[in-house]
């Protein structure tokens, strides 16, 4: 099994990245995130699409903790028209940005329903402030993810890196 970068972008202030003509000679996606946003809130919301679909294909369901505390509730059950990752807003403290993971299988197989999972946390100043979400899902595609999409008023020094993992020796 191997792991090779296919692209990385670190963003000015802008609202949108996409990754275009993704390689197709992986089984995975891993996509690493470091993110902050200037929408005027503590926590905001990064939207993640496949192949530029608004339509509800993004099945979910998924957990999620604040605080210093175990579990805090539970969400999903639903179709969605993209995937949502909490990141710090405007009102964040400090200059933090978000840690999100998102890995995503057998992209390339053009095979209905390639499942995902995303673990993503966000951080406010302290300890009392810390969220995290554990999130499990699929894309109802029946063809290969060639393309992802990811909107938010991005602050500068934002980062996405997008990965492919092939199987192997």
């Amino acid at each position: 099994m191997a792991i090779e970068l296919i692209s990385r972008v670190t963003t000015s202030a802008v609202s949108s990245v996409s990754f275009t003509n993704l390689s197709q000679t992986g089984t995975d996606l891993i996509v690493h995130i470091s993110a902050r946003s200037t929408t005027n809130q503590t926590v905001s919301d990064l939207q993640v699409k496949a192949n530029n679909t608004s339509s509800n294909i993004y099945f979910y369901r998924g957990f999620y903790a604040t605080g210093t505390g175990t579990v805090t509730g539970s969400f999903g059950n639903n179709y969605a028209t993209e995937i949502g990752i909490p990141i710090n807003g405007a009102y964040s403290d400090g200059n933090v940005f978000s840690t999100s993971i998102l890995e995503i299988f057998d992209y390339s197989l053009g095979a209905p329903q390639s499942s995902y999972t995303l673990l993503s946390a966000t951080e406010n100043g302290s300890v009392a402030n810390f969220n995290m979400m554990r999130t499990t899902g699929y894309f109802d595609l029946t063809v290969a993810i060639t393309q992802l999409d990811f909107y938010t008023n991005f602050a500068a020094g934002s980062t996405i890196s997008i990965y492919k993992r092939t199987a192997g020796n």
